[in-house]
């Protein structure tokens, strides 16, 4: 019998805590539809039965976080559940895109609860920015070949170049981290790798293919004048995005003619060159682009930049950001 989504999200949960016993203490997994945990560390449970409120409350605060945060999960380092502080996971059910045949619901659901865990299992997935969010998302990567195989739409859509070029969450943008692991799959035998075992190999992908500050920073930059159009015209930056995922012909125009004037005013760049093509490249974009191109110069344009022979150089590995203090008592969420 075919596993709900609720269940095989408890039971991916508990084989992380299994494997990460000293990293998922007082490990709470909550869902924004439902009233009580999916899954919950045995070490905690009493304390969540005796008042139930504990939970309901939680499920709240954080719903309401993910909405001002137009985000679809949330992992928090430290959060108080009554008396006794956990390191919680937060999910949206019904997490927003466009799905395929071999794109489903169900695979990005599964995606962003392992990009949440790998936050706190990754090394330097709970270090703020752009190296946090690479950790988890390679982690998540590695965990989808491992559960769907190599041979889904997954890669054709999770490169999250749009997060820079529509300046929605440049920290976000990992694509490098994603090509990486898509080349690694033809190269290793990625689906037997124990939990432990991914964890170590994210790390290492993360470390070798983010972005460091100064060149994030230079991409922020380049795009930042086309991100204040779309802000201006679609008021918030969850409308932008809803934008992309609903394929609005008005909105793509705009995006493509956005998009053609920063490459073209930074043609001798490779590090926007590439997030631009990344971008184009998305396939609801990449298919409005072709089929107006005959009829309009800036979509030959932008059909141009898809043609140029672009990729990302792995980085030397860096200086590696410290992991938050075991002491430490933030409640701030590392955002997904």
């Amino acid at each position: 019998m075919q596993q709900t989504l609720t269940e095989t999200f408890h039971d991916s949960a508990k084989a992380a805590r299994e494997t990460f016993p000293e990293r998922l203490v007082n490990f709470v997994l909550l869902l924004d539809t439902k009233q009580t945990p999916v899954y919950a560390s045995p070490e905690i449970v009493n304390h969540l039965t005796r008042s139930v409120n504990i939970v309901k409350r939680a499920v709240g605060d954080v719903g309401k976080t993910m909405v001002r945060l137009n985000a679809i999960g949330l992992a928090y380092p430290y959060y108080k559940l009554g008396s006794k502080y956990s390191k919680l996971i937060a999910l949206r059910e019904d997490p927003p895109g466009l799905y395929y045949p071999r794109f489903t619901p169900e695979m990005r659901a599964v995606y962003v609860l392992a990009h949440e865990i790998g936050h706190h299992v990754v090394k330097n997935g709970l270090g703020l920015g752009h190296l946090g969010e690479s950790a988890a998302d390679a982690f998540a990567a590695l965990r989808h070949i491992q559960r769907f195989g190599r041979e889904t739409d997954y890669f054709k859509f999770s490169t999250k170049a749009y997060q820079v070029v529509l300046g929605t969450s440049p920290i976000h943008y990992t694509a490098n981290v994603f090509d990486r692991v898509k080349a690694l799959s033809s190269e290793k035998d990625i689906e037997n790798l124990s939990l432990k075992e991914t964890a170590e190999l994210a790390a290492q992908v993360a470390q070798e293919n983010h972005y460091d500050s100064k060149t994030l920073n230079k991409l922020t930059r380049a795009f930042q004048g086309a991100a204040s159009v779309y802000l201006k015209t679609y008021g918030t930056r969850h409308k932008i995005t809803d934008m992309l995922y609903a394929k609005d012909k008005d909105a793509y125009a705009l995006f493509v003619r956005e998009t053609v004037k920063v490459l073209r005013n930074n043609a001798e760049d490779d590090d926007v060159l590439l997030a631009g093509q990344r971008f184009l490249s998305y396939p609801a974009l990449k298919r409005f682009i072709k089929k107006g191109a005959g009829s309009s110069p800036e979509l030959q344009e932008a059909l141009d930049f898809l043609k140029l022979d672009m990729q990302f150089t792995p980085t030397k590995p860096a200086m590696a950001v410290p992991r938050t203090p075991a002491t430490s008592r933030s409640s701030a969420p590392t955002i997904r």
